[in-house]
């Protein structure tokens, strides 16, 4: 078993005992469909097939492991059950379509971000296509890859105000009961946006501390 298998064997195993299995599933499907969407991105490295906007945008949601960390907010919830009454979101509330546009709104937020900010070291550097602001640029045929970084700066504007809408139609048609719930949810998507952000300006990976002095 390799290192990542054995990893997310070790999560899922602490993470099935702290949450009630009907909430579980809920992650079994997010990392499943992460691994299969590692699969895609693989084989379209190597087949160097060039990629529309729209299906790079919907293949990119499931590559950026976003979801898995946004639906351990189950687990935030069953905490503090213990301590305080919370009522879970039901199927009929985290699969309908409000929440669903809530989380792939926020989903679309973090990894987007994630490309424009990455887009020096992954395109310039390393090489790597699967990018949000090159595959504008390329499809726009922007004159630059900055006009193309701000198209994409514009389109992550417009997914926030789409997540807040979603956030606040979500909550006109739920029972009170759940509200602390999707609260919850919200904000947990709510601090990932700005903490990307962060991350990005601190972490090594990207040296943007580096490079800006």
């Amino acid at each position: 078993m390799g290192a990542l298998a054995s990893g997310l064997r070790d999560l899922w195993l602490e993470y099935i005992e702290a949450v009630p299995a009907e909430f579980a599933s809920r992650q079994a499907e997010a990392l499943q469909d992460y691994l299969s969407a590692c699969l895609w991105e693989q084989n379209s490295r190597k087949t160097g097939k060039e990629i529309t906007i729209p299906d790079y945008i919907t293949l990119r949601r499931s590559t950026g492991c976003v979801l898995p960390f946004l639906v351990c907010t189950d687990l935030i919830i069953e905490h503090r059950r213990q301590k305080s009454p919370i009522s879970h979101l039901p199927d009929s509330l985290f699969y309908g379509e409000d929440m669903q546009n809530l989380l792939v709104a926020s989903v679309d937020c973090i990894v987007w971000h994630n490309d424009a900010l990455s887009f020096h070291k992954e395109i310039l550097r390393d090489g790597d296509v699967h990018n949000l602001v090159l595959i504008v640029s390329q499809q726009y045929n922007c004159h630059s890859y900055t006009q193309a970084g701000e198209l994409v700066l514009e389109l992550l504007h417009d997914r926030i105000a789409e997540m807040e809408l979603a956030y606040g139609e979500l909550k006109s048609v739920a029972s009170p009961e759940f509200h602390p719930a999707i609260d919850r949810y919200m904000k947990t998507c709510r601090d990932w946006i700005p903490g990307t952000h962060e991350w990005h300006m601190t972490t090594l990976r990207y040296n943007f501390s580096k490079t800006s002095t």
